[in-house]
């Protein structure tokens, strides 16, 4: 018989006592001296393109250290689907850009000396946008003629997968092709078969339920290294995609 030295045994969470009576550290409770609070500008639109984007009066507001649009950052295509290397989700998104391709899609960055302040310098910019048919089928999504969702040229994907920005396809396994997958003859099995089910099903939007909100803490320490303090359960996948985004090369990133 088989003797196990865990299965089938309880097994006491390292962090359970701490968690349980309140003495655990989430990122939000960490303050650093000198510290700026971030705040986020989203769009109120399924799908829109930025046609203007005022923030001089947000800029001018006492305790704001900066205030961010697209304009401002190098147009570096990322991927923020945090999978294991070679990441498998196109390179189709930015920190920040024109379009914005959900409601909450990143529009603007504002550093303040507090919250409020962030808060009170979002109030003050001012966007106009061109609101866009968005799309919510996928199906529909790759009929001819639909709004493209990604136009930009700098999309591009790494795996071994046939990427269709142009029909709104992410990724597809074409068989007999080389390098790609072979999937058989799925019509042959399915005529096959004793029984076919056809169902169709729909779900709503799933998401983590942390103990904490998302948020991140960013310095850079005495060696001059970006130092992130973060709300996740992938610390080198943030690294990786950090690393991206900046231009900096990956050793300059740690993480606390």
């Amino acid at each position: 018989m088989t003797i196990f030295s865990e299965v089938n045994k309880g097994v006491r969470k390292v962090d359970g006592v701490s968690l349980a009576t309140g003495r655990a550290r989430f990122t939000d409770d960490f303050e650093l001296s000198g510290m700026l609070r971030g705040k986020i500008l989203r769009s109120p639109h399924a799908f829109a393109r930025i046609k203007r984007i005022r923030t001089a009066r947000a800029r001018a507001l006492p305790g704001v250290a900066a205030v961010l649009t697209y304009r401002d950052l190098p147009r570096i295509p990322i991927t923020s689907c945090c999978q294991t290397w070679p990441e498998s989700g196109p390179y189709d998104e930015f920190i920040l850009d024109r379009y914005a391709r959900y409601v909450g899609d990143k529009v603007a960055l504002v550093a303040a000396r507090d919250e409020e302040t962030a808060d009170r310098a979002l109030s003050l910019i001012e966007v106009e946008y061109e609101v866009l048919t968005p799309l919510f089928d996928p199906r529909k999504a790759m009929v001819p003629g639909a709004p493209i969702i990604h136009p930009e040229k700098e999309a591009h994907i790494i795996i071994p997968v046939i990427y269709r920005p142009e029909i709104n396809q992410v990724g597809s396994l074409q068989a007999g092709d080389s390098g790609y997958a072979s999937l058989g003859d799925v019509d042959r099995a399915l005529a096959g078969a004793e029984a076919a089910l056809h169902r169709v099903y729909h779900t709503q939007f799933a998401s983590h339920v942390p103990a904490e909100p998302h948020c991140s803490i960013g310095y850079i320490d005495e060696h001059g290294r970006l130092v992130i303090i973060s709300s996740t359960q992938a610390p080198f996948h943030v690294r990786r995609i950090v690393a991206r985004a900046l231009a900096l090369p990956i050793k300059e990133i740690g993480r606390a």
